[in-house]
């Protein structure tokens, strides 16, 4: 992967935490998220997941192709490029920290992900 576009979290008091991630980075964490879980840990997932994928003008401009059950290709020439300041609540941040360090426990931690883990402050 390339060059990560990941800036610091940015927290300002009660205010979501933003991170700016790039389409690579965004559907890295969208693989990490759990599949089952409760109502209210659904919910959250679900909501995650709205806000981590791209809209369709980003999708066009990264070569982003749904390739169905789950799978997604991108051009790699492109899709480092595109990078987009999301907001995350609390909650979704939590989903974000388990979601890294069960792929850092399982040894299935992708490299582009290192600069979220450590905006996160994940220890």
């Amino acid at each position: 992967m390339g060059k990560s576009n990941t800036r610091g979290a940015k927290r300002r008091g009660d205010l979501p935490v933003t991170l700016t991630l790039s389409i690579p980075q965004r559907a890295f964490l969208l693989g990490l998220l759990p599949g089952a879980g409760s109502y209210v840990g659904m919910r959250a997932r679900r909501e995650l997941a709205e806000l981590l994928s791209p809209d369709p003008d980003e999708a066009e401009r990264a070569g982003y192709r749904d390739l169905g059950g789950g799978n997604a290709a991108w051009n790699p020439l492109l899709a480092d490029g595109v990078i987009r300041e999301l907001a995350f609540s609390k909650e979704q941040v939590e989903l974000l920290k388990k979601g890294l360090k069960d792929a850092s426990d399982n040894e299935r931690l992708s490299e582009c992900l290192l600069d979220v883990w450590d905006s996160l402050g994940i220890e």
